[in-house]
């Protein structure tokens, strides 16, 4: 019953304007035929009286070009009164459309519910940088369901520590800072609550799933900050005397590791990919100092060092 009466509260005031309209459009107009059509009898044997009169012509055409303003003028003002009354009688006809459409909506609303909300799918997955900061809206998940007049839906988040919902619009926002390489994937589970005046609220549970993409963020690390090697003094050109070892905890490209020496006037080359240091040619000292760099492939690059000493042998 609450339902009927809610329904004509909303209609029927547009309905009793709507009729006043009419009835005020046919009144009006019922008069102003007959008011015209009167004054263009007055105006016809007035023109008609004029024909006869034996004044100067001139007279004449003056008074007939009077008579014949006045009768523009009576038309002009029947069209424009026309014009105003339409314009009223078209807003409230849109009005009521209007009305129709809320009805629609609103007898939609309080016959699907209490149906159990629906997902448009099984699961939700979403990829966000690890770099976004707290607060970002990452996406929205949006259940099938019609709302409004009494009928609302409130989205919860199950064990959502790192991530929340907006409980009205479904938006999906960081809650802390996130990190790849401590954590790559959050799986969730998101519930849709629909509650209606005087029905039981009724849920439906879907699955969320985000994945963290990796920003370069992790400079390689050299497993040893300090490298000393003793050398015999007869190790030919070529013969690996060392190897070097730097771990970049970023993926891809971000964490391709590519290795260096400086200077580069020390008797050893270093392979770029592996790390391992060989002889390149004589010595002609008993110690070598000298560093090796480690680069990623990130933007920006990162990098870091460590010192290597190498000692011939007496």
């Amino acid at each position: 019953m609450s339902s009927f009466i809610l329904i004509l509260a909303t209609v029927l005031p547009t309905a009793f304007l709507l009729k006043s309209l009419v009835d005020e459009k046919t009144a009006v107009n019922q008069m102003m035929i007959a008011d015209f059509n009167n004054k263009i009898k007055d105006l016809d044997s007035l023109a008609e009286s004029l024909q006869k009169l034996e004044t100067s012509s001139l007279l004449r055409d003056a008074k007939l070009t009077y008579l014949e303003n006045q009768l523009s003028a009576l038309k002009q003002n029947k069209t424009n009164s026309d014009s105003i009354i339409n314009t009223k009688v078209e807003n409230v006809i849109n009005s009521w459309e209007e009305d129709v459409s809320k009805v629609e909506d609103m007898t939609q609303c309080l016959a699907c519910n209490p149906s159990i909300p629906t997902w448009s799918s099984n699961s939700y997955t979403f990829n966000v940088k690890e770099s976004v900061t707290v607060g970002t809206v990452i996406g929205k998940l949006l259940s099938n369901v019609c709302t409004g007049y009494g009928v609302s839906v409130a989205y919860t988040m199950y064990k959502g520590f790192n991530f929340t919902i907006n409980k009205v619009t479904g938006e999906i926002i960081t809650a802390t800072s996130l990190d790849r390489e401590k954590q790559q994937r959050y799986e969730h589970i998101v519930s849709a609550t629909v509650s209606c005046t005087e029905k039981t609220s009724k849920s439906q549970n879907v699955s969320l799933a985000i994945n963290i993409e990796d920003v370069n963020d992790n400079a390689p690390v050299f497993t040893n900050t300090n490298y000393n090697v003793l050398v015999s003094p007869s190790a030919r050109i070529g013969e690996q005397v060392l190897s070097v070892t730097a771990i970049d905890r970023d993926e891809n490209e971000n964490g391709q590791v590519q290795y260096e020496k400086t200077p580069e006037s020390v008797p050893f080359k270093i392979d770029q990919q592996f790390g391992t240091i060989s002889v390149a040619s004589s010595f002609d000292s008993s110690v070598y100092n000298f560093q090796v760099l480690a680069k990623d492939g990130g933007s920006p690059q990162l990098s870091s060092s460590a010192n290597v000493t190498i000692t011939l042998r007496e």
